[in-house]
């Protein structure tokens, strides 16, 4: 639309841009969440050294010794908090490039309209 300084062509390639970044946002999510570690919230332990059931024996990767149970804890957190940071990625890519494509659309019914 030349008298909005809007090429149709590159709104609708920008909305596929977009649109490909919300796929990627999703597939990094479900990255994410493959190295995901399931740990329990670390039980106080006076001394340290043993997991949260003092069997000491590693209740998941990082062992179970000098607080490592706080360590896999942590990490299981920020795991999650990246997960729900990629699906808002997500979402709002996907959000924007719907609305690109709506925009070029109005547009495109704009130039119709005035061609008549």
């Amino acid at each position: 639309m030349t008298g909005f300084g809007v090429e149709l062509d590159q709104l609708r390639s920008a909305a596929g841009y977009v649109g490909d970044a919300a796929e990627l946002a999703d597939q990094a999510a479900t990255g994410v969440g493959d190295s995901q570690v399931d740990a329990p919230w670390p039980a106080p332990d006076p001394f340290g050294w043993t997991d949260r059931y003092g069997t000491g024996e590693a209740s998941h990767v990082f062992g179970d010794s000098v607080g490592f149970d706080s360590i896999a804890w942590a990490y299981s957190k920020h795991v999650e908090a990246m997960r729900q940071h990629l699906r808002d990625l997500q979402e709002s890519a996907r959000s924007g490039s719907d609305a690109l494509n709506a925009v070029a659309e109005i547009y495109q019914r704009a130039d119709d309209a005035n061609r008549m």
